[in-house]
């Protein structure tokens, strides 16, 4: 992709033997990556990387990030996409 002038958005790398025992976290954006110390660190990373540069979430991905968007970082602007079922979810919580 990269070599046709392409980028590919954010993402997040979590190496480990197992989904229990992780012990490393990148971000990579573009062709770089970002070595962080936790999962938190990295998933915050990510999403600021995605909201600094406004970068539209891709498709496939974006119902998770509009939640963490609204929810975990309590961030509503007035060009979100509405997503029917997170909006759902988002009536039923504590």
């Amino acid at each position: 992709m990269f070599k046709k002038g392409l980028t590919v958005q954010p993402y997040m790398i979590i190496v480990g033997p197992n989904l229990c025992n992780v012990h490393t976290f990148y971000v990579i954006i573009d062709n770089k990556s970002y070595q962080t110390k936790t999962f938190l660190a990295a998933l915050q990373f990510c999403f600021q990387t995605y909201f600094i540069l406004d970068l539209k979430y891709t498709p496939e991905s974006q119902h998770l990030w509009f939640l963490l968007q609204w929810e975990l970082f309590n961030i509503v602007c007035e060009n979100d996409r509405n997503v029917p079922f997170i909006n759902d979810i988002l009536q039923f919580k504590v």
